[in-house]
């Protein structure tokens, strides 16, 4: 989550069992006092001193291992991030949600796929307010562009 100065949350991501938070934040020693992460239920997290693994690596294949990994995360944190800017510089709501669908269509390999957000976390998500996003994805149903099922979106006019 990020804060604005006036303290509304904009929801950023999620994060699943297993991954690494702030990676970039650890490895650069950068503070970040613009994020904060809430668990949705009981969590253990295993803080790691990442530069004692990198300046006293243990073995030569962990080691290589190590770094392949760490260098995935970070790659695949800076496609997640440009593709939420490509989100935020959409112009309408309308605009946000079909980039959003269309992103979440082309990683399931399927026009229908699961939201895993809730109406309000959707909305955090794209920076607007629930009511407006209830409101777009019935426009957007009426116009035959979705059909909505719960949490379950079909696209069935794709944009662009």
């Amino acid at each position: 989550m990020h804060l604005s100065l006036s303290g509304d949350e904009e929801l950023v991501g999620q994060n699943r069992t297993g991954d690494i938070i702030a990676p970039a934040f650890c490895i650069t020693g950068i503070e970040n006092n613009l994020s904060h992460f809430r668990a949705a239920k009981d969590s253990e997290i295993l803080f790691l001193d990442i530069h004692s693994l990198l300046a006293h690596p243990v073995n030569e294949s962990f080691y290589s291992k190590f770094i392949a990994n760490l260098t995935t995360i970070l790659a695949t944190n800076n496609i997640i991030l440009n593709r939420k800017i490509q989100l935020l510089t959409q112009k309408s709501l309308s605009k946000k949600l079909m980039t959003y669908f269309m992103q979440l269509s082309r990683e399931s390999k399927s026009r229908t796929f699961r939201l895993s957000f809730t109406r309000e976390q959707l909305a955090q998500y794209i920076s607007s307010e629930r009511s407006s996003v209830c409101r777009e994805l019935g426009r957007l149903q009426n116009d035959g562009l979705i059909r909505v099922n719960g949490n379950e979106i079909t696209i069935l006019e794709p944009v662009g």
